[in-house]
């Protein structure tokens, strides 16, 4: 019985192994920056002018 299921097992690994292996698709973003502009929402806020205008995240893959 487990002669019979160790083949399985590593044509299953191996079909894993290759899915799992391919390039990557030129159109895919890998790093970059994405800014945000921030709204004020109660601008009578004592703490609205300690609020940032904008909002900037760096990524990188």
């Amino acid at each position: 019985m487990k002669k019979q299921l160790l083949p399985h097992f590593i044509g299953l690994f191996l079909i894993l192994l290759f899915a799992a292996c391919k390039t990557t698709d030129q159109k895919f973003i890998s790093e970059g920056i994405i800014e945000y502009d921030a709204a004020l929402v109660d601008q009578d806020n004592p703490m609205a002018t300690w609020a940032p205008s904008k909002m900037t995240i760096k990524f990188k893959d």
